[in-house]
């Protein structure tokens, strides 16, 4: 299978700077999105280094790593270098950023996610979310405590409970996804997840050329608000 992909971020109407990044190394099979936090130019430079570190350790990997260690591995890299760089600029203590990523592993990707960036499969006419955000509320909601209706107005929305960088110690959620021709992966920030349903994705994914879904779906969030940056990836399998 031959994998086709692409990319699309914007600062938003009301941001004055892109705190996300994103990754795309078809080369690698690695695809990545990364939304930072932390005031200043924190945010913008921790997205960064996750993404900047991220690939730079792939692709200096060693034979005896699987991909799945490798993936997990360069996200513990990336919590070291932001985390050490905090520390070492006042200004940006206390920084850290979302990450998700797959990496392409013959016919299934490891995927890799931290934050409230989200991954999305797109397969037969369903979309699936993939990840599950990690937010207070997302956490009260799934343990019960909230209802989806309390939820969807929180103001405790925002509110991260894992980040890459912000601490020594990082809690990364792996899966493995087999995949095949056909399939779709969509990767964002939520400054995009966050003006869409699950079911008006499937209908626009369903109805639309996928190369032309990144501007889609950023123009559809800008025109709903662009209350924040917003970044995707698409990676589509075709058959060769």
């Amino acid at each position: 299978m031959r994998l086709y992909s692409w990319a699309l971020t914007d600062v938003g109407n009301v941001r004055e700077q892109n705190e996300d990044n994103h990754c795309v190394n078809d080369d690698l099979g690695l695809f990545l999105v990364a939304d930072g936090m932390g005031g200043h130019a924190g945010g913008q430079i921790a997205s960064r280094l996750a993404a900047e570190t991220v690939e730079k350790s792939l692709l200096e990997r060693t034979n005896g790593a699987t991909p799945e260690q490798a993936l997990h591995e360069a996200l513990r890299a990336a919590n070291s270098t932001i985390f050490e760089h905090g520390k070492s600029v006042p200004e940006l203590a206390g920084m850290g950023t979302t990450c998700t990523a797959i990496l392409r592993d013959g016919s299934r990707f490891h995927l890799a996610h931290v934050g409230d960036s989200r991954a999305y499969l797109f397969r037969d006419g369903q979309m699936t979310q993939l990840t599950a955000d990690h937010t207070w509320v997302s956490e009260q909601l799934r343990a019960g405590y909230i209802s989806a209706e309390e939820a969807a107005v929180s103001r405790w929305k925002s509110v991260i409970t894992r980040s890459v960088g912000f601490g020594e110690e990082i809690n990364i959620d792996m899966q493995v996804v087999p995949f095949s021709a056909g399939d779709v992966f969509l990767l964002c920030s939520d400054g995009l997840s966050n003006y869409f349903k699950q079911d008006e994705l499937e209908r626009l994914f369903t109805h639309n050329f996928y190369a032309n879904m990144p501007q889609i779906l950023i123009e559809t969030a800008l025109a709903r608000g662009g209350a924040d940056n917003c970044t995707l990836v698409l990676c589509y399998a075709a058959n060769e």
